[in-house]
C-alpha cells in the first residue's frame, strides 16, 4: 500500500461526468463497470437509484448512494441490498 501523502484524493463523481461516458472504455482502463440506474425499473436495478463512483488517486474503488436524514438535517451512505 502507498504512504499516504498531500497527494491522494477521493472524488465523487457525478452520474454525468465525461469520465464515465464511455462505459466499454471505463471497464477497460478501470475494470469498473457502472451504469447509471435513475432510469432503471427499482426490480431490475444492482445498486440503487443514484449511486455516485467513488474515485480514490487513480482507481475506483466505492459505489456511493446518499440517503437524506431529515430529522438530523444530514446524509447516510446506504449499502446496496
Amino acid at each position: 500500500m502507498a504512504a499516504r501523502t498531500e497527494h491522494n484524493y477521493a472524488r465523487f463523481l457525478a452520474p454525468l461526468d465525461n469520465l464515465l461516458w464511455d462505459r466499454k472504455m471505463l471497464e477497460m482502463l478501470f475494470g469498473f463497470s457502472y451504469r447509471w440506474e435513475v432510469y432503471t425499473p427499482v426490480a431490475k436495478r444492482k445498486f440503487g437509484y443514484y449511486v455516485l463512483p467513488v474515485l480514490y488517486n487513480d482507481r475506483f474503488v466505492a459505489r456511493f448512494e446518499a440517503e437524506p436524514v431529515r430529522e438530523a438535517g444530514a446524509f447516510r451512505g446506504i449499502s446496496p441490498s
